[in-house]
């Protein structure tokens, strides 16, 4: 028998970061057991397509065009019978889900702000917003909140399954996503000299950040020990993470992916769709403003730990995969 299939549908770049292909390949990993997988892009680099590829070998990519064209060719692509549309990005609005649901394509939407969908089948939204009343649906579709829908790439989850309690070091671990657009790196590292002059900092960048040059002069004359890596996978970021006492990132997918490991979280709200995973980490205590560094209690550290590892149980992609055989 057949199985049935799943089109995933997300773009990534230098400009919007790699996050929802990021979030996307991390569900592919795991529904290519039971369905038939697709990766739908636009326009990638060839970076881009060797990262999904490495997961997904059907990829379709889509040239630059108007969306309602788009939406046509997604129409034409997904048999509505046995076929399951997920998209990842902010530009797929009501009106482009209106017109590919009308051909009774059921709709999965991954978002991070989005509270009124009255489209789609099935919302999940991983951050950490509690009220399902603030959410605008329609009649019947389900809605998925909060990390224990976290979409972690399998080296993440089985990291959190097996995490081990880490003893206090000076490694740090220090990322602000695959593309950075506006260089909180830099800008960090200038920021915080003189804390990282007694660490030993590991420095993470991805395929999309353009300031590569500018990051390797300013390391030259640093004044601390650090290493600098580029493009790594997943299991080689969770080998750094899992040597780091101090981890900090963005408030994105790369922060869930740390607290899978055991280390101490510092969180740098980099962009304005942070907002609810920033504020839901910090006001449960899971991880701290950056300007706490060096100075939290032993007894808000061992606090942190103890929720990050009743949180992130490792359980999350298994909970997804349901929903979606629920689906078919």
């Amino acid at each position: 028998m057949a199985k049935p299939k799943i089109y995933f549908r997300a773009d990534g770049n230098s400009e919007i970061g790699l996050g929802h292909i990021i979030r996307l390949i991390s569900i592919a990993q795991s529904a290519n057991i039971y369905f038939k997988c697709y990766f739908i892009i636009k326009s990638p680099s060839s970076l881009l397509v060797n990262l999904v590829s490495s997961t997904c070998k059907d990829i379709i990519i889509l040239p630059e065009f108007d969306f309602l064209l788009e939406e046509n060719v997604i129409v034409d692509l997904i048999d509505a019978k046995n076929g399951i549309l997920i998209l990842d990005g902010y530009h797929f609005d009501e009106e482009y889900k209106s017109r590919i649901a009308k051909s009774g394509i059921r709709i999965v939407s991954i978002v991070d702000t989005l509270y009124e969908d009255l489209v789609s089948d099935v919302i999940i939204n991983h951050a950490g917003i509690k009220d399902r009343k603030l959410f605008k649906l329609k009649p019947r579709a389900k809605i998925y909140l909060g990390p224990k829908y976290c979409m972690l790439r399998k080296e993440f989850i089985e990291g959190a399954r097996k995490k081990k309690l880490l003893e206090e070091n000076e490694n740090v671990f220090l990322c602000f996503g695959g593309a950075d657009p506006s260089d909180y790196t830099i800008n960090f590292l200038k920021e915080n000299s003189n804390f990282f002059k007694s660490k030993n900092l590991n420095i993470v960048i991805g395929s999309g950040y353009k300031f590569e040059k500018e990051l390797r002069a300013f390391l030259n004359k640093a004044k601390f020990k650090h290493s600098l890596y580029q493009n790594l996978t997943g299991e080689e970021i969770l080998g750094i993470m899992s040597n780091c006492w101090i981890g900090i990132t963005s408030a994105s997918t790369i922060a869930y992916e740390f607290l899978c490991s055991s280390g101490v979280l510092y969180l740098v709200k980099t962009a304005d769709n942070q907002k609810n995973i920033y504020d839901y980490l910090l006001n449960e205590k899971m991880a701290f403003n950056c300007n706490l560094l060096g100075k939290l209690s032993k007894n808000k550290v061992s606090l942190a730990l103890k929720k990050q590892g009743q949180l992130f149980d490792g359980k999350s992609i298994e909970r997804i995969i349901e929903i979606l055989k629920e689906l078919k």
